[in-house]
């Protein structure tokens, strides 16, 4: 059986901006820092390195930015152009414009 493996960390230096008169307030941060070693559901240590995610920044897959891991909550995707994804010396930065629907608006409150 294929079981999913599913991540859990924290995200920090997280800011959400409030858009301009007739746009979208905006959630941006870094998904990953380089060269800094996090446990993963106490099972072991992983640490990232630079340009671990280049491919898939040049390959121009579809990545998506879900709430909670969920599939039912897409906050943004690179194929929609609402979500951006650019990996600089200190990591995977994003910045996401999140949908016009309840849960998202609770989340930007939250």
């Amino acid at each position: 059986m294929n079981e999913k493996e599913k991540r859990i960390f924290t995200l920090s230096n997280i800011e959400i901006r409030a858009g301009t008169e007739g746009s979208s307030q905006v959630i941006e941060g870094y998904a990953s820092i380089f060269d800094s070693p996090t446990m993963i559901g106490d099972m072991f240590q992983e640490t990232i390195a630079k340009g671990a995610f280049a491919k898939s920044l040049t390959g121009k897959a579809d990545v998506r930015a879900l709430f909670n891991h969920n599939w039912d909550y897409v906050l943004g995707r690179t194929k929609s152009g609402t979500l951006t994804l650019d990996e600089d010396e200190k990591g995977l930065k994003f910045r996401v414009t999140p949908p016009d629907t309840s849960w998202a608006k609770d989340l930007m409150i939250s």
